[in-house]
Order: structure tokens, then sequence, then C-alpha cells
């Protein structure tokens, strides 16, 4: 077996190359600044300038000059149901919350989840999950996912990070959310199945209809009207995607040549004091998925006490970002501040003049989960007075850990049906178990580790005929 192909030369106009975000593309001209003028696959109508750091050539397949000398063993396909518990089971060695099943290992969260379940009755409001490290707050956050779909809702998930997802930065958040918006019936992510199901509705599509919106109506309607290309383009402008002035120009050009009868496009900026903009935008999405016949949508923030990472100055405009999404899913009196006095107005007099909300019952929910640092908790004190609102994650007691011994093991005597899970398996767990507990090691995902692990040791060794 020898190496690959060489790897292209520098640059230069024709070179296929790949962005992160945009995909595939072609280098139609260098620029000054170290930057290039690319026409990407997804969207080749609008060629776009992105730096050369953030394109690399497109990898070339790779060649081999001889025959492997090695044979694999063919493996016996399994079920789809197998795959997804053995999809569990991997994420549980890993320490990380699986994307399926969270629900079968939950134990002693019946009155967190009832509280929770409070948002999908209601269609809107705000919950704050507070816990310390390892108290098991993205897991409950998945759980309540899952019910979310279950019911009907679609879900809006991002992890902040000061670097990637900084909570000061509203369009960054904005354009998260919505493209892992998930849906309940259908795997793709995003806003175009929502907007599927709209194009011929012409309340939504047609300017100063009643279901018009001053953002998503344009984007409907030109791709309800021009070609998929097109449609691909006003679609990555209505999640939140970078586009110049130029660019926005040449959409309206091409909305005018479609017969657009409304006001042009508003940039969706990225300045951190447009939070009023975006959460008008979340809502406008919530109450769009109502009218598609899903139940709305719940945004799940996790990880919210990066704003402690912050300086003050960006501290004080990610607090305002936050409130804005209390503003646009809880009852004026019972917030702990005025949205319309305490909150600011950011951009032009079209942008001041939207409302909090696209309509006032407007089925959009908010839950945060936090570790309760003194920093954070002084800076998100007065968001909310309602009592309610708040759900406080203790640490799982001892005497359920039983409980989770039996449900992690079910899952893995599914996922591996040649496994045994007998006393031998239970008592060798309880005995690290309770090792751990006495060492003062109670982080539930550590736990379960150590229970998989014990799982994975037992099957291996029976697998080679080695007695355990």
């Amino acid at each position: 077996m020898t190496g690959l192909r060489p790897s292209p030369s520098a640059p230069k106009p024709g070179s296929l190359v790949i962005h992160p975000e945009l995909g595939s593309g072609e280098i139609v001209s260098l620029r000054s600044g170290n930057r290039a003028l690319v026409r990407f696959e997804a969207r080749p109508l609008l060629p776009r300038t992105v730096t050369l750091e953030e394109i690399m050539p497109r990898e070339v397949a790779p060649t081999w000059t001889s025959g492997s000398q090695y044979s694999l063993r063919r493996v016996a396909p399994v079920s789809r149901e197998v795959y997804e518990d053995r999809q569990t089971i991997e994420a549980l060695r890993m320490g990380v919350v699986p994307k399926a099943h969270a629900h079968e290992y939950t134990v002693a969260r019946a009155a967190e989840l009832q509280s929770l379940d409070g948002l999908l009755e209601s269609t809107q409001g705000l919950r704050l999950i507070w816990g310390e490290y390892g108290a098991g707050k993205t897991h409950i956050l998945e759980v309540f996912e899952e019910r979310a779909l279950a019911r009907g809702f679609l879900t809006a998930r991002t992890v902040l990070d000061i670097g990637e997802v900084p909570p000061s930065h509203p369009r960054r958040l904005y354009r998260a959310l919505v493209s892992r918006i998930r849906y309940p019936d259908v795997p793709d992510t995003g806003l175009d199945p929502l907007l599927q199901k709209l194009e011929g509705s012409e309340p939504h599509a047609l300017w100063s209809e009643r279901r018009s919106s001053r953002f998503l109506s344009p984007v409907l309607f030109a791709r309800h009207h021009g070609d998929p290309g097109l449609g691909a383009i006003f679609t990555e402008y209505a999640q939140g995607y970078p586009f110049s002035a130029s660019d926005l120009y040449t959409l309206d050009r091409y909305l005018g040549r479609l017969r657009w009868r409304g006001p042009s496009l508003l940039a969706l900026s990225d300045y951190r004091t447009y939070g009023r903009l975006y959460v008008h935008l979340l809502g406008t999405i919530a109450s769009w998925a109502r009218d598609a016949g899903y139940r709305g949508v719940v945004v799940l923030l996790d990880e919210v006490e990066e704003l402690d990472r912050l300086n003050a100055e960006h501290t004080r405009l990610a607090k305002e970002v936050l409130f804005h999404f209390a503003a646009a899913t809880v009852p004026r009196n019972s917030l702990g501040f005025d949205p319309e006095i305490d909150l600011h107005r950011g951009g032009h007099a079209v942008h001041r003049s939207l409302g909090l909300r696209f309509e006032e019952d407007q089925p959009l929910s908010v839950a945060m989960a936090l570790t309760p640092l003194p920093e954070v908790e002084q800076a998100l004190d007065r968001m909310v007075s309602s009592p309610e609102a708040a759900v406080r994650l203790s640490r799982i007691a001892a005497g359920a850990h039983g409980d989770l011994t039996s449900r992690v093991g079910e899952i893995y005597r599914r996922a591996y049906p040649e496994s045994e899970f007998g006393f031998g398996e239970r008592h060798e767990i309880e005995r690290v178990l309770r090792a751990s507990l006495a060492a003062g090691q109670d982080d539930p995902r550590v736990l379960i580790r150590s229970m998989v692990a014990i799982l994975d040791f037992r099957r291996l060794h029976r697998s080679i005929g080695i007695k355990v």
C-alpha cells in the first residue's frame, strides 16, 4: 500500500474547495486581503467572498496501488432496534447523553419532569434548570426534548459556548438554534421542512396577509416562485447566515423579478443589541409551526453558566439576550423586569418597532440548564418572579442506584442479546457503586460508565471462552 496522491497546489481560480458551513465550491477569483470569491454548489447564483483560511482544498479520494493483505470478517447485520440500543450504550461508554432512550435510564426525576411538562401543556413559558456539575442537567434536557418531540413539538437545542455560540451575540445563538430544529415526523433538521409545509400558503407567503412576516414571508415567496437553488439561498438568510449589503441587494432584485409586492429584505445583523429581533423571529417560527400542524417550538439552552466566563460588558449583553427569551415566553406580570423599559431596542426604526412576540399566544417555550455559580445567579435573579420557573436538580439518592442498574442492564441486554445480566453482573456493579459512593463519587455519568465497563468486561471475556 502506497501513499495518497499529492494535495492540490495553492488555491487559484478554478480550484475546488470546501467551506465548513457553505460546503463544496469553486474559486471564481482571488481577491486582496487573503480572500477569494467562491461559487458554492449549494448557492451557485450568489458567489460568496470568504477568507482563504476558511476554505481548504477538496480532498481527493485515496489511490491504492496494491491490494490489502488483510481480509475482514463479515458481521451479521442487526435490526434497527438493536443498532439504536448499541448507539445508546456507546454514548454511555463515552460519558455523554445519547440521542435516544435517555428516558429509559432516568430515575428519581418525576417532580422535575412534571414541572417541565407544564411547558408542554401551556405551550408557553420558561424553566431555569439549576444543578451542580454532574447533577444531570444535560440528561434532563435530553429527556425533555424526547418528550416534547413525542407530543408534537419542534425542538431547537444548542450548547452555549463563548467561542462558537456566545450568549452575548443573538444572531449566532439564533443561527445555532434554528439550524438544529428537530421535527417529530421527519428526520431533516433546520427551517427547510417547516417552510416546505407552508410553501403553498398565501396567508404566509404574501405580504400584508394576516400570517405574513417581514423576515420569513419573502423567503417563502421565493421558495414557491423561484427555482430550488434560489430558495435554498433565501432559506440560509432566514436561518441567520451572514449576508452582506450587496448580497441582500442581489436577493431583492431576484424578488422583484418574481413580482414580490412587499418591502425589501432586512439585514439580520450580529449586533449584540438585536435580541428583540431574534426572539421575534423565534416566535414567528413557533406560530408558523402551529399553523403547519405542530404544537409549537421548545428551545433548549445548555450550559448557560458560560456567561460567567465573559467580561463585565459581555455579561451585561448576554444577560439582556437571555432576558429577551423570558420576555417572549413569560406573562409580563410574572417577569422580574419591565421588557419595554429595561431591554434595549437596537437597530433602525423598523427594528425598534418590532414586537417582542409575533402574536400574544405564540407557542414558544424555553428551558435553560445552568450551574448555580454566584455570578450567574446574581445576573439572572430578576429574570422571572414566579418560583415555579426554577427547577432544582439534586444528586440522585443512593437508594435509586439499584433501579438505575436495572435500567442500564436492560438496555445493554437488548443491545447485545448474547450477553448476560444476572446475579454475577448485578453483584459486581453494586460492589463498584458502593465503593464509588463511599469515596464521594456520585456523578451519574461516571457511575453509568462504570456499569457499562463491567458489562463489557464480562461479555468480552465470555466471548473468548474465559470464565468470569
